[in-house]
Formats: C-alpha cells, structure tokens, sequence
C-alpha cells in the first residue's frame, strides 16, 4: 500500500521511525487521540539507542529500514501544517525490506510545471491545442517519460528552424548595431538636418555675403544623412571597416565571416556615398538661390 508522507515535518519522521520499531520489536501500539490509526507509544530518547533503530539521510532519498509486510498505517500523517508543504513522497511498502522516499520530482514533471502548465514561473508560448494535449497526457494518462513532451518539443523546434535561425541570420548578416542604438543615431541626424536647413534658409534670407558661406551648412547635411541612413539601415560603417559588431549594448565584437564583412563594408560605401551625394545636391540648390532680405 502507499501512503503520501511529508518528509520534512518532525512529526512525520518520528511517526515513522516508531512504527518501524514496533514492528521490530513486536510492541503493542496505543492509540492516538482524534486519529483511529494506531501508533506505539515509544520514549523518543530510546529511539537513538535501539539496535534497529533505522537510519535516516537527508541526501536524494531518506530510507527507512526493516520495513515489515504488516507493518502499521502511519498516523496523522495528514497534519495540518502539511497542507501548505509541497514536498510530498511515497512510502511504499511490501515484501521487500527497503522502501524509499524520494525528494525530486520526475524531470518530465519539472519541465511542465515550470514552462508548460498556464500561469507557470517561465511558461513559453505554445498553442492551446498542444498544452492541453501535454496536460492530458502528464496530469490524466500518468505519464511520466519525455513522450508527453514530444509535442511542445517538435513545435519549438520547428518555430526555431523555420523562424527564429533564419532571423538570427538575417540580423547578423545586415545589421551591426542594436535598435537602441539606430534610434539614437536616427534623432541626431534628424537633429543636424534641422541644423543644415535652419543655417542655409537664414544664410539665405539674411542674403548674408560672400556666398561662400552658404557652404559651411554641406558638413551639418552630411552628417544628418549619414546618421540617419545609417540608423536606418543599422549598419554603422566606422564598425564595418573595422570588422567588428555591437550586437549587444556597448559590447563590441569582432566578426570573422569573410562574407559578412565584405557585406557590411560595400552596404557602408553606398551609405556614405548616398549621404555625400545629398548633401552636395542640397548645399547646391542653397548656394544659386538668389538671396533676398525677408524682412524688409
């Protein structure tokens, strides 16, 4: 017969260990208030003492010894300061000598608890469908091999190969910056274009001479463009001609792959040519405007 036993209560150990001695010894139990099982009535010190007395280690399992086939329930087993204990085991007892409680729960089990069962500590996001078919099979049908996982199993990684890798590529093969960072480099290059056309439109409307000084505002294009091309695209060239990645915040890396480089440095070509050329043609239509005092 099995009994469900918490392990850690006191009361349960002693409990054990006195019916375990009075099978030994062949003791007469005497019952216990408010329970009508039977438990003996052993001092607790002579426990220590008795030459059967069995040994207990609090390791993986906790082994009580000389277990008899008729041996006594254990009673009050069901204390209340148990309800709220989630360390449950199985006393099973029979013809054998040993029984065994165990402290780990079934890895199959772990694994449901913690990422499967809805509302768990790290529960991963599977179809209805699937979690209940694992619930099923785990919490109805009993069982207990990594067959119940099958299903989440091969849709993981069936989303991992069909989704998640090549996504992974994908960011490592066009990008070398993070989103943080892009956003950033974004903003400033909105900032130095708003620069860019604020000098040139006053330059313009001031009819400030010589005209040369409608020229300064070519480096504020320049770099508007360039930073926000490149936030864009996330793809800083400065990091690509020197073969290296922030993948992860203020974490540089090298990158290795031939290809990737070589993607990488001509991608930042066209960035910066692309940022040159706009900015040249914007400072050329500034520079042949007419200039006129708009405020008089």
């Amino acid at each position: 017969r099995k009994v469900v036993a918490c392990v850690e209560h006191e009361l349960c150990r002693n409990q054990a260990q006195r019916v375990d001695l009075a099978n030994t010894t062949n003791l007469k139990p005497e019952p216990v208030a408010g329970s009508s099982r039977q438990i003996p009535n052993i001092n607790r010190k002579s426990l220590s003492k008795h030459p059967n007395n069995p040994k207990i280690s609090f390791g993986n399992e906790k082994t009580i010894n000389s277990a008899q086939e008729d041996s006594a329930d254990i009673a009050n087993y069901s204390y209340l300061d148990n309800m709220h204990n989630p360390t449950l085991a199985t006393i099973e007892t029979g013809n054998t000598a040993n029984s065994s409680l165990s402290f780990h729960k079934n890895p199959v089990e772990k694994l449901y608890s913690n990422y499967i069962k809805p509302k768990s500590i790290s529960e991963i996001n599977l179809p209805g469908e699937i979690r209940e078919q694992i619930r099923v099979s785990i919490e109805v049908e009993k069982i207990k091999s990594h067959l119940a996982l099958d299903p989440a199993s091969q849709f993981i990684y069936k989303t991992m190969r069909t989704e998640t890798y090549p996504r992974f590529l994908k960011e490592r093969y066009s990008h070398n910056i993070t989103p943080d960072l892009a956003t950033l480099r974004i903003c400033f290059g909105l900032f130095m274009l708003v620069v860019a056309f604020t000098s040139e439109f006053s330059l313009v409307f001031t009819n400030t001479l010589p005209k040369q000084w409608r020229i300064l505002p070519l480096l504020a294009f320049f770099l508007g463009f360039y930073y926000l091309v490149s936030g864009a695209l996330r793809l800083d060239p400065i990091l690509a001609f020197l073969n290296k990645a922030n993948y992860i915040d203020y974490n540089f890396t090298n990158i290795y792959s031939q290809k990737i480089i070589t993607h990488h440095q001509s991608k930042s070509l066209k960035i910066i040519a692309s940022s040159l050329v706009a900015a040249t043609i914007l400072t050329l239509i500034f520079f042949f405007v007419p200039g006129t005092y708009f405020f008089d």
